[in-house]
């Protein structure tokens, strides 16, 4: 039932993998699950393909999906990265570039 529930959400699931981030220092084992999703745009009408950052973002400013706005989706992730003492540069910057398509469309 859970996978299924995940494959309607996440639009043609294809594997889901269990791993387990790690830190040193405080020493911290986080249980977390990897979904891969199909890169065919035949089965995945919502796979963008290899994108710019530009053009990610505009996609994620504008995509929503049963759970909600994809925005909300990538702002949770970069503050749950900085809880556990991680920044990822790559999610750092397509946040600064979701937001300035988010204000762009709110101030037109």
């Amino acid at each position: 039932m859970f996978l299924a529930l995940l494959d309607f959400e996440y639009c043609c699931l294809r594997k889901l993998t269990l791993i387990y981030l790690f830190r040193m220092k405080p020493l911290l084992f986080l249980p977390s699950m990897v979904l891969w999703c199909s890169e065919d745009k035949k089965t995945n009408p919502n796979y963008l393909g290899p994108a710019s950052l530009d053009e990610m973002a505009r996609q994620i400013a504008v995509a929503e999906g049963p759970s909600g706005p994809n925005t909300d989706y990538l702002f949770h992730l970069e503050e749950s990265l900085k809880q556990i003492g991680c920044e990822d540069p790559h999610v750092t910057d397509l946040v600064a570039a979701v937001r300035r398509v988010v204000s762009t469309k709110e101030g037109a």
